[in-house]
């Protein structure tokens, strides 16, 4: 009995690939997206590409031709770098960190949102929200944009794009949010 139960349980998991699984067919449940986290380190392991390269070519011109030329344009193509590279590095980390547990799930059929984070776990209908805002970012490679949903009671939710496109979000509640423009888009903690 035992061995016909695993036999069951083992061939109805599926490995989970999608980052939008379907729990019924009206509600859509969103993770971090694969998608939007590529699209941001895709600048930053091209740049590690770029400084690795240069590093083994500088050491190898230094130690068989005894120039230095290479290793001066190497220093100077790291300093050059640093400043997009590093701040970079820490904007995503703390992006990354507020929404790795964050989970969303959109409820079409009964209008209802329920949000999953570090701090909370909320279930509201559609017309509890009062305002919705798009936060976008400006500076290329650090596009991580935001949205924010004021809630009746005062109550505020931030989801990155990272979760969900703030687009579709746009779209579920069908109004005119406000829009704001930064170079840097700090991702707000929840309160």
């Amino acid at each position: 009995m035992l061995e016909i139960l695993t036999k069951l349980t083992s061939a109805r998991k599926k490995p989970y690939k999608k980052t939008v699984v379907e729990l019924e067919p009206h509600v859509e449940c969103f993770r971090m997206d694969s998608q939007s986290q590529g699209r941001f380190t895709l600048p930053f392991y091209l740049m590690t590409a770029i400084l690795g390269v240069l590093v083994l070519l500088a050491f190898f011109f230094w130690l068989v031709y005894e120039d230095k030329t290479m290793v001066r344009v190497c220093f100077w193509m790291q300093l050059l770098m640093a400043p997009f590279y590093i701040p970079g590095l820490y904007y995503y980390s703390m992006y990354y960190e507020q929404d790795k547990d964050t989970e969303l799930e959109l409820d079409k059929k009964n209008e209802l949102v329920k949000y999953t984070g570090k701090r909370h776990n909320l279930l509201f209908h559609k017309n509890q929200v009062e305002k919705v805002e798009v936060h976008l970012s400006m500076a290329f490679p650090y596009q991580l944009d935001y949205l924010s949903l004021h809630l009746k009671g005062g109550r505020q939710i931030h989801i990155s794009s990272l979760v969900i496109d703030p687009k579709t979000m746009i779209r579920w509640f069908g109004r005119k949010p406000t829009v704001s423009r930064r170079w840097f888009n700090a991702l707000p903690r929840c309160a």
